[in-house]
């Protein structure tokens, strides 16, 4: 084979140029210590590289999710927590307020500070997370969630206007893994709004005094004549005449003779003799036309001058009894009645010769106020601390599973009554304490009892916000937990990707030096053996 000239130069520089190619990558290789530089290097590794690092950059934005996820949770919990304790402190001052022996004054300190404490949690419901966004307004996070609403009355007792909900009920999501969505932010409906009223299932109260109330005003020692205690026949009728200024207090039967009655009030005066036979169910009508929608029977044969006085109940409870909050014992039981809510308990007390006072109750289906449908057969006898249970024995009997516990004693017709448990924001919880303690206490509409029933009432309620309220924070606690755990299998992830982009790219030194010493000893080589045969010539032989 012949060789030219040309073609020894052309070979030699196209070696070193090779060697230097070599060289030059190897370098770039130990700097940047990456196998891979361009996809030519390894098409395969390339291709899986190009996958993992587009997958580790996925899961860096959802570690940056759940730093913000924890940031914004983190914000909410302190709220919450914040709010929990000034809930702390307004029950104590409730329980303090409960004390009868406390002076007008005393009350109306409370009630001020209860004032400051409804404005403190406002301002924390109306909290924002530092960027302008409100953390409890649901997905309208540039509305401010909540603000007395000047539209509406004020509500009583507390006489201040109600505190109006202007978000919704969404929350906030962020992306925090590739298959999960996390709530970063709580509706304030769920936070604020949402409490049930009493035990969660009803709510007791006091209903009020329904007893006709007779009582023997003149009474010939001769005379056989008795009267019962009176009947209501339609409660809202009879509360309407109460109302009625001046009316029914007290009413009095009559007898000018042995067989006619006359029925007189400070309103209506006296009506006309009415003809009477033995026994007699008397309507309480007066002669001005206030009709009771009240009966009394009366039996046995009058002497003339006798009276019976009937003094109607007042509207409020005249008695010291309080009611609990109730309880469901067997949840089962109550639901297989069907829920049931509308319950009224009604006293009747009788006082012995001897002072000592006695007292039954009756259980009426309350879902018609006007007319209740007693339940049990009898009356049963009542005692002070007694645990009432909702029960019916008339045919066919029922047991509800639930009771409530009474305690004091009720003055005759007093009433309690046990109704559905609705919803009842904190504001207007607070809002009603503040009212009850600025209440007239042991004036002639607002007695101490009724002070004390609706106390109990709302500290209940002030406990279902606060159990309400600690279920929220104990769901974002959880988030948080649910958080760190995303962020360490994040960071793990993270590890992994790396480690796999680092199998896929990165050199071994020891291989790759040893590379570059022999690719530079080859080039060394070339560079010599090219020197040498290219000073070669013939001339150097003639």
């Amino acid at each position: 084979m012949r060789i030219s000239t040309s073609q020894i130069f052309d070979s030699g520089a196209l070696g070193i140029q090779n060697g230097q190619s070599g060289l030059y990558k190897l370098q770039n290789q130990l700097s940047s210590g990456r196998r891979v530089l361009t996809p030519q290097d390894d098409p395969v590794a390339a291709a899986q590289a190009l996958v993992v690092t587009q997958t580790k950059e996925v899961n860096q934005q959802f570690i940056d999710n759940q730093g913000q996820a924890k940031n914004q949770l983190g914000l909410v919990d302190s709220q919450l927590n914040d709010l929990i304790n000034s809930l702390q402190n307004v029950r104590e001052r409730v329980v303090q307020a409960g004390n009868t022996t406390l002076s007008k004054s005393d009350r109306e300190t409370i009630a001020t500070e209860l004032d400051s404490r409804l404005s403190e949690m406002l301002g924390i419901a109306n909290s924002d997370n530092g960027v302008g966004e409100y953390l409890f307004s649901g997905y309208k996070g540039n509305v401010r969630p909540f603000a007395v609403d000047s539209s509406l009355a004020p509500v009583p007792p507390a006489m201040t206007r109600p505190v109006t909900y202007y978000g919704d009920d969404g929350e906030r999501l962020l992306q925090v893994s590739s298959s999960q969505q996390m709530a970063v932010s709580a509706a304030g409906s769920d936070v604020f709004m949402i409490a049930k009223q009493g035990n969660g299932n009803f709510v007791t109260g006091t209903g009020g005094n329904f007893g006709v109330g007779v009582s023997v005003g003149v009474h010939d020692p001769l005379s056989t004549i008795t009267a019962d205690g009176g009947s209501v026949v339609n409660r809202t009728s009879w509360s309407t005449a109460l109302n009625n200024a001046g009316a029914g207090r007290p009413i009095t039967i009559s007898f000018p003779d042995a067989t006619h009655y006359q029925i007189s009030d400070p309103v209506g005066g006296t009506t006309a003799p009415i003809l009477y036979a033995d026994p007699s169910t008397i309507p309480l009508l007066t002669n001005g036309g206030v009709n009771f929608s009240a009966n009394v029977l009366i039996s046995g044969v009058p002497v003339a001058g006798d009276t019976f006085l009937i003094n109607p109940g007042s509207g409020i409870n005249k008695g010291t009894a309080t009611v609990d909050a109730g309880s469901v014992l067997d949840a089962g039981k109550w639901s297989a009645a069907g829920n049931p809510q509308n319950f009224m308990v009604q006293f009747s007390t009788t006082t012995s010769a001897a002072g000592v006072v006695s007292a039954t109750y009756q259980i009426y289906d309350n879902t018609t106020p006007a007319t209740p449908v007693a339940l049990l057969a009898t009356p049963q006898p009542y005692s002070p601390g007694q645990a009432i249970k909702l029960e019916k024995t008339t045919v066919p009997v029922a047991d509800y599973g639930g009771q409530i516990v009474v305690q004091g004693q009720p003055g005759d017709g007093d009433t309690l009554t046990v109704e559905p448990s609705t919803n009842q924001s904190l504001f207007q919880t607070m809002q009603n304490l503040i009212g009850i303690l600025r209440s007239p206490i042991g004036s002639s509409t607002y007695t101490t009892s009724q002070f004390a029933n609706e106390l109990g009432a709302e500290l209940t309620n002030l406990d279902q916000s606060f159990n309400n309220i600690a279920r929220v924070q104990a769901q974002v606690g959880t988030k948080m937990q649910e958080v760190d755990s995303l962020s360490s299998a994040s960071s793990d992830l993270d590890t992994q990707y790396q480690a796999t982009l680092s199998g896929l790219q990165d050199i071994d030194y020891a291989k790759t030096i040893s590379e570059y010493m022999n690719q530079q000893m080859n080039l060394e080589a070339a560079q010599k053996s090219f020197a040498q045969i290219s000073s070669l010539s013939l001339f150097n032989y003639l």
